[in-house]
């Protein structure tokens, strides 16, 4: 396997920068439900989910301790709920509506087709 140049390793480490970018603005592109102050966007699982899983801006939340600690820290803006969180949809539904600050969630569900 041949070492890559440095432009090369210049160039992967943009896209690697880039790519969680053009997911949350894909993303973004579809309709949320909003509940409370936040916005929740049902996902399908397939690889923009991976990518937004790698997000340093995207907090993942695998529990409902977890859901609630990204709620109450100022920092955090965006959370993750991937596929294999034991919670369900209308679960995070109902933390976001008794929340006081608004967070926009990514909610990965199976993909269809």
């Amino acid at each position: 396997m041949r070492e890559l140049s440095a432009a090369e390793d210049r160039e992967k480490s943009k896209l690697k920068s880039v790519m969680p970018v053009l997911v949350r603005s894909s993303v973004a592109t579809l309709t949320p439900e909003k509940f409370g102050k936040s916005y929740f966007y049902k996902i399908e699982s397939g690889w923009e989910a991976r990518v937004m899983e790698r997000d340093d801006d995207i907090c993942k939340a695998l529990t409902a301790m977890d859901l609630e600690r990204a709620f109450i820290q100022d920092n955090i803006h965006r959370i993750l709920i991937p596929r294999g969180a034991p919670l369900s949809a209308d679960f995070v539904k109902l933390i976001c509506e008794k929340q006081t600050e608004g967070k926009t969630i990514y909610f990965e569900s199976k993909r269809h087709g």
